[in-house]
């Protein structure tokens, strides 16, 4: 081995030469390394993507779906629901039975529309009056309305009751009077007394189910009282 002498400013160079041949060295290892990473990359997303692109936009099949095989089977109304059916149609064109659905009281005539310890109250048939004449049917009836208790005075107006058909038409009085004295002045009952009154109808004679309808403050509610 030979001995070499190197001057200060000599081995300052040669020093500098020698760290720019290691830089040169280094961009040449991170060249290599840079390409084979980028390589690695682009083999992955090369293997990643499937051989057919057409992408599903949902996993819901869109096979056709077979129906069942057989037949419909259609069961006919029985006797008992087509009678309530028939029962329902009628009542809901009835205009007396949509009456009686929201009536305090449903009587015949007859009965007794009240019978207690400060009033009683009956409603009759009677003959209408002979000298009335006309072609139509006439209906007379007769109210009594005793009041038995109290002095003060109540509300009373049976000439303004009307008879009712199931088509809804009203029938008010042709002919109207009272047939007893009492403290009725035509609108209020005072004090104890009995007031009897007759009221006469005119109806068409193709008028049927025709029923009485009493209302008033002297009553809880609407009074239907069937004629037929």
């Amino acid at each position: 081995m030979k001995a070499v002498q190197l001057t200060p400013s000599e081995g300052f160079r040669g020093g500098v030469s020698n760290t720019r041949q290691t830089e040169k060295a280094f961009r040449y290892v991170f060249s290599i390394g840079g390409a084979a990473l980028a390589g690695g990359v682009a083999a992955i997303m090369i293997f990643a993507i499937p051989d057919n692109p057409q992408v599903q936009s949902s996993n819901t099949s869109t096979n056709d779906v077979d129906g069942t095989a057989g037949s419909l089977e259609v069961s006919a109304p029985s006797d008992e629901e087509m009678m309530e059916e028939e029962d329902e149609s009628v009542q809901a064109g009835n205009f007396i039975e949509q009456e009686k659905e929201t009536a305090y009281k449903t009587l015949t005539i007859g009965e007794k529309v009240f019978e207690a310890e400060d009033k009683e109250v009956v409603v009759e048939r009677v003959d209408p009056p002979a000298a009335l004449k006309t072609e139509k049917e006439l209906i007379t009836l007769r109210i009594s309305y005793h009041k038995k208790a109290g002095e003060g005075s109540v509300v009373y107006k049976p000439q303004t009751f009307p008879l009712i058909n199931k088509n809804g038409e009203f029938f008010n009085p042709i002919e109207f009077d009272e047939m007893t004295e009492s403290t009725w002045n035509g609108i209020r009952v005072k004090g104890i007394t009995k007031v009897i009154t007759e009221a006469t109808y005119e109806i068409p004679e193709r008028s049927e189910n025709i029923a009485f309808k009493m209302y008033g403050s002297w009553t809880p509610g609407n009074i239907i009282i069937e004629l037929d």
